[in-house]
């Protein structure tokens, strides 16, 4: 689970970007999230109607980044909640996503940079490639883009906020990344999907939904109104079991 943006305390942490940087954690099943919340803020409390679930899937070119197989993959899941009494939504949405990706980007390089200013400037031979591309790309981006980022965060987090409301849904589906699990450690897998949510600072919680072609694991990425993680909690409570059925 990836709490609301600020929900969990950033003190103590090497900060990538301040404006998205977000805590999160892993539990074995849904039905921890509640007790390692508990654990941060002493007033969380669990609630919402799950039972009566009307959930949105981004229609658009959002969900035009997957591929076509690994969508079959998703749509399965999908069916099978909807067997399950969840109500699905399409609802079009983030058609400036690409606009939205590289103002995210761009926030995220320009921060970076300067945490690592004075690190980078002694040490900077010492990064690996990729870190020092990143660094050397923020510290190019002017201040006024950075501002006009920032900026975005919040207006991104109203629109999907009035969509949610428009459409009367509880919370937002979609993959978590643009397939199943990339093989070996390397990395996790294209944060494409996650961009959105991030950006405007929501709750998300990825969980497991059966396996990809390959045999490896998929998962559904459920995301939340902002400062209402106790209802996304209890919401993917509710999906949880029924995914579960997918093996």
């Amino acid at each position: 689970m990836k709490p609301s943006f600020g929900a969990i305390p950033t003190e103590g942490i090497v900060h990538f970007s301040r404006s998205v940087d977000h805590v999160g954690f892993f539990c074995r099943s849904a039905a921890d999230i509640p007790t390692v919340m508990a654990a941060f803020d002493p007033r969380w409390t669990t609630g919402g109607d799950a039972e009566r679930l009307r959930v949105g899937v981004p229609a658009g070119p959002f969900l035009e980044q997957v591929p076509a197989q690994a969508m079959d993959c998703i749509e399965r899941a999908l069916a099978v909640l909807e067997v399950g009494g969840v109500e699905i939504v399409r609802a079009p949405c983030l058609d400036d996503i690409e606009d939205i990706a590289e103002r995210h980007r761009d926030l995220m390089a320009a921060e970076f940079a300067r945490e690592q200013e004075s690190m980078f400037a002694e040490y900077g031979h010492l990064y690996r490639p990729g870190t020092a591309a990143i660094i050397e790309r923020g510290k190019t981006i002017p201040p006024r883009r950075v501002e006009e980022a920032r900026q975005s965060c919040a207006d991104l987090r109203g629109k999907l906020t009035e969509l949610m409301d428009a459409h009367c849904l509880d919370l937002w589906l979609c993959p978590s990344t643009l397939g199943e699990a990339p093989a070996g450690l390397r990395g996790t897998g294209s944060p494409a999907m996650n961009v959105p949510w991030t950006h405007a600072g929501l709750p998300a919680v990825s969980l497991p939904a059966g396996k990809g072609p390959a045999g490896l694991p998929l998962g559904l990425q459920c995301a939340g109104r902002f400062g209402a993680d106790g209802r996304l909690a209890a919401a993917v409570q509710r999906l949880e079991p029924l995914l579960r059925a997918m093996g």
